[in-house]
């Protein structure tokens, strides 16, 4: 069926789910995995699974694909993407085209914060500053490589690192 057709919702759910890195373990002790699935819903969504527990506790639910989750250092956050694809499609479906919203979670009782979205469709995620705090791009129209920003996941609050363009990836600390 999704060979068939690689554009209903089941398909589109399936690509964001496959084809993202959306699998990663708790910092610290390990105890959660942190996942993006399908299982209650048209569209993937985060998940938590608890080794010592058993236990699956959806976390997220909407009308976008939810992917890319990443902890906080202190393991009370995730933060996540939710892309969409829109089309039209030619003949290869390759990657989301529209990015619909950035999010973080707080594990600890499930509130959602919705976080700046960046005018780029690319998941500009470049890594965690400190526990609350994550570096990203702020893209523009012009310009989707360009002026580094720290995002408070608390408030929402985006503050400039830098005021520059760059030709392409910034390189990540190995440990935040």
């Amino acid at each position: 069926e999704l060979v068939a057709y690689p554009t209903i919702l089941k398909a589109i759910t399936s690509y964001a789910i496959f084809d993202y890195n959306n699998v990663t373990w708790q910092p610290g002790d390990g105890r959660r995995l942190a996942f993006m699935g399908g299982m209650n819903g048209p569209t993937s969504d985060l998940y938590v699974y608890d080794t010592q527990t058993d236990e699956i506790t959806q976390l997220t639910s909407g009308l976008t694909q939810a992917v890319f989750p990443n902890w906080s250092p202190d393991g009370k956050y995730i933060l996540h993407y939710g892309v969409s694809w829109r089309g039209p499609f030619g003949g290869a479906i390759l990657g989301h085209d529209h990015l619909d919203g950035v999010w973080a979670v707080q594990v600890a009782d499930g509130q959602v914060i919705r976080l700046p979205t960046p005018k780029s469709v690319a998941l500009d995620f470049v890594g965690w500053q400190d526990n609350t705090h994550y570096i990203t791009y702020a893209s523009n129209d012009e310009c989707n490589s360009q002026n580094l920003v720290s995002v408070d996941v608390i408030t929402g609050e985006a503050t400039a690192l830098t005021d520059l363009s760059f030709y392409s990836y910034i390189a990540r600390s190995p440990e935040n």
